[in-house]
């Protein structure tokens, strides 16, 4: 699993994104979860989904009161797959934090902050989305 820790200082807000995650890094997701102070709900519902993580699938949680999301995109089949979950996962991020805000959903605001993400996290998520970027997949 590769982890990118990710500051949307305009925004002061903290998103942690797990990469080609697998069953096998459930305890350091929830590790971030506690972490971030994401209620214990949502942590033994992630611990649910993460114990038994299925391919080109994600989870996203949020705590509004620390302002930080952890997000993670589990193990893809195929950089299609990948960058499905990816755009998917980061739609959870942005009206998470959207919300929390009181961001309009259908004004610019919400689309500077998705350009905001998507800016930030290229860097570590082009090595998934590339097939010939030396990415094996």
């Amino acid at each position: 699993m590769t982890t990118q820790r990710v500051l949307l200082s305009d925004w002061r807000w903290t998103v942690v994104f797990c990469y080609d995650a697998t069953a096998y890094d459930t305890d350091t997701v929830l590790d971030l979860m506690d972490e971030a102070n994401i209620s214990a709900d949502k942590i033994e519902a992630a611990e649910r989904i993460l114990s038994d993580i299925q391919s080109n699938t994600g989870l996203t949680a949020s705590s509004f009161n620390s302002r930080t999301t952890v997000s993670v995109i589990g193990r893809a089949s195929s950089v299609f797959e990948f960058q499905n979950t990816y755009d998917h996962e980061k739609g959870h991020v942005t009206m998470h934090i959207a919300k929390a805000l009181g961001i309009d959903p259908f004004g610019e605001e919400l689309q500077y902050l998705a350009g905001d993400i998507g800016r930030k996290t290229y860097p570590v998520a082009r090595m998934y989305l590339c097939a010939g970027c030396g990415n094996d997949r």
